[in-house]
Order: C-alpha cells, then sequence, then structure tokens
C-alpha cells in the first residue's frame, strides 16, 4: 500500500479491521507492519541509510508498525494495541533534508507517518 503525504507532512493510512479469524485459533496474535519513505528512482544511496537525488537527501529508514491482537473469549472482545519500533514508542518520524553546499539556502522538512489513532 502506498500513500501520500498532505501539506503539512503527515501521513493517514487507512484503518485496518480484524476479527477473531485473524488469530488462526489463538487467543493473542502479533502482526508487523513496514513502512518507509519511497525514495525516488535515480537517487543515489550513500551508504548510511540515506539517498541523494538533486541536492535532497532522503530518510532511508524503515521501521516496523506491531499490532498486537488479543481475544478476551469470556468477553468476546478482541483489542488491538499498536506499537512502533521508536525510541519512545510514538509514531515515526522520517526526515529529509537539503544538502545546501551548492550554494542553496538549506531547507528543512520533517514528515510524520502515523499509522493509526491509538488514543
Amino acid at each position: 500500500m502506498s500513500k501520500t503525504n498532505a501539506a503539512d507532512g503527515s501521513v493517514t493510512f487507512d484503518p485496518i479491521s480484524y476479527t477473531q479469524d485473524d488469530l488462526g485459533g489463538a487467543t493473542t496474535k502479533q502482526i508487523n507492519y513496514t513502512i518507509q519513505e519511497s525514495i525516488p528512482q535515480g537517487a543515489v544511496d550513500n551508504g548510511d541509510g540515506t539517498f541523494v537525488l538533486d541536492n535532497i537527501v532522503y530518510d532511508g529508514k524503515e521501521h516496523i508498525v506491531t499490532a498486537v491482537l488479543n481475544y478476551n473469549p469470556q468477553e468476546g472482545v478482541l483489542n488491538v494495541l499498536p506499537g512502533y519500533n521508536t525510541e519512545d514508542g510514538s509514531a515515526p518520524t522520517f526526515t529529509n533534508t537539503y544538502d545546501g553546499s551548492s550554494g542553496a539556502p538549506a531547507l528543512r522538512y520533517a514528515k510524520v507517518v502515523k499509522v493509526w489513532d491509538d488514543n
């Protein structure tokens, strides 16, 4: 699945629905999703997890988003707990920079990816 960021850099993914069938007979299951920024074709790998094209340095990090499904058979309730592999557990951020070494002014922006509302 591919998503385009909004004007403020945020990305919203479509909700994912789960059912008891997704557990495959278990009461708990972990499902992992990988999110990463789309690196433009022709970008050169810097060998440090970044890529560069037209003086823009793209963040090549991959983040794992985990959905832990827990089914409570006594209550008949399926709970889903999202998690992120960031240091503080918050939604990942991808940071791109403009390499101003060509004399052009430096630009900096961050693109925040929020997979779903965990509030």
